[in-house]
This record gives structure tokens, C-alpha cells and sequence, in this order.
């Protein structure tokens, strides 16, 4: 891994790059900046106050920096798909923040059933906010199934591989104008109108060498 750091012990350095190595992405190839994925005990998650939403149980994963991410290790040792799917999962947050525009967003947001036309990419309840609805589709469009599929908003499977192609497409590039009528082409020479010239062009020098012969008396 070259843009992704993780610290942990063995089988949690495992457990991430199991995660990297399921997804059909190369999301680590993918990342404009650099992440950082922290294992934490349960019992560190909640001296720091660090909860699932609307619940005093220790969440399964929370971003405290800039991209950097802690992991529920004492989860994720119980349940290692859990903590797959939250390295992926919020990855895809990161992925969002380094591909997507505002203009990608509202392409987005069309795939969003749930959601109301007009909401902004961070506004509405939590489950049903898109920049979360994105993160929990993005898991599933690259291989990694969501546990919480039923809680969060949706974007339909079918339309799971448009969200990657909208996602990874260039950033202001603007493809070539082309003229959907091409020019007529030229008529090809008259063969009668060459002739004609080739008989007149004779004839001009003929009437020029009678000229000469006439000035030269």
C-alpha cells in the first residue's frame, strides 16, 4: 500500500488488506491523498465518546481527523466482515472527497430513490443523507456486501456500476467538438473542360509565335 497507512497489530494490518484485496477497485491506486486506518479497543471508543448514532454502544468505525479513520478492533475481532466493511465504507467518504464534484453529486443523487430532489450531499437524516448513501453503495458497487443495507438509503444494484462510472470519469475534461456535417467534397475536374483548356493553351502559343514572326519582318 503506498497511500493507505495502518496501524495495528498482524491480524488487524490483515483484516485491511483482506478488505483492499476484495474490492474490484484498487481504491489504494485511486486515492489522491493519503488515509490512515487506526485500530482502537472498544473501551477507547467510548472514553472518547465515539458511538453509534443514537445509542451509547461503541461504534463500528469513526473518522476523528482529517483521513484518519479508528476501527472497532474489539468488534472487528468478533465479526472481521464488519470491520471490511467499514474500511471500505469509509474509504469510500475519502474517495468521494478526492473524485467527486458538485456537479457528480447531483448525478448522484438521481440514483438516490430516498432521496428528496433539491438535498443537499450532507443534508437530511443520517441514514438517509447522500454522502452516507454513497458511502454504504460504494462498499457494495466494489464487492463488499453492507450489513447495513436495510438501514441506510439506497441506490438500487442495477445502478450500482453507473455510481463508479460517474465517480472515477475525468475531472474537466471536455471532449472534442465534432461537426456532425463534413464539407461536400469537390466535383472531380470535367475531363471535356481540361481538354478544351489544353486545346486553347496550344492555340495561344501558336498565336504568340505568329506574333513574333510578324514583328520580326
Amino acid at each position: 500500500m503506498t497511500n493507505i497507512t495502518v496501524i495495528g497489530n498482524a491480524t488487524e494490518q490483515l483484516l485491511v488488506k483482506d478488505a483492499l484485496a476484495m474490492s474490484s477497485v484498487d481504491i489504494d491506486a485511486k486515492l489522491k491523498n493519503p488515509y490512515r486506518i487506526e485500530f482502537h479497543t472498544a473501551a477507547e471508543f467510548m472514553a472518547a465518546g465515539l458511538y453509534v448514532t443514537g445509542t451509547k454502544k461503541p461504534a463500528w468505525g469513526y473518522v476523528v481527523g482529517k483521513r484518519t479513520l479508528w476501527i472497532n478492533g474489539t468488534r472487528a475481532a468478533r465479526r472481521p466482515y464488519s470491520g471490511q466493511y467499514v474500511t471500505i465504507h469509509e474509504l469510500g467518504h475519502a474517495i468521494d472527497s478526492d473524485w467527486n464534484t458538485a456537479a457528480k453529486h447531483v448525478e448522484l443523487i438521481t440514483l438516490m430513490p430516498t432521496v428528496k430532489p433539491g438535498t443537499s450531499w450532507k443534508g437530511g437524516t443520517y441514514l438517509n443523507r447522500p454522502r452516507e448513501i454513497y458511502a454504504d453503495a460504494f462498499a457494495e458497487a466494489v464487492g463488499i456486501g453492507s450489513p447495513l443495507d436495510d438501514d441506510y438509503g439506497d441506490i438500487p444494484d442495477a445502478d450500482l456500476p453507473r455510481l463508479l462510472v460517474i465517480t472515477f470519469k475525468p475531472i474537466g475534461v471536455t471532449p472534442p467538438v465534432v461537426d456532425p456535417s463534413p464539407p461536400e467534397p469537390l466535383p472531380l475536374p470535367d475531363p471535356d473542360v481540361a481538354l478544351l483548356r489544353a486545346k486553347v493553351a496550344v492555340l495561344e502559343s501558336r498565336v504568340d509565335a505568329a506574333m513574333k514572326a510578324l514583328e520580326g519582318e
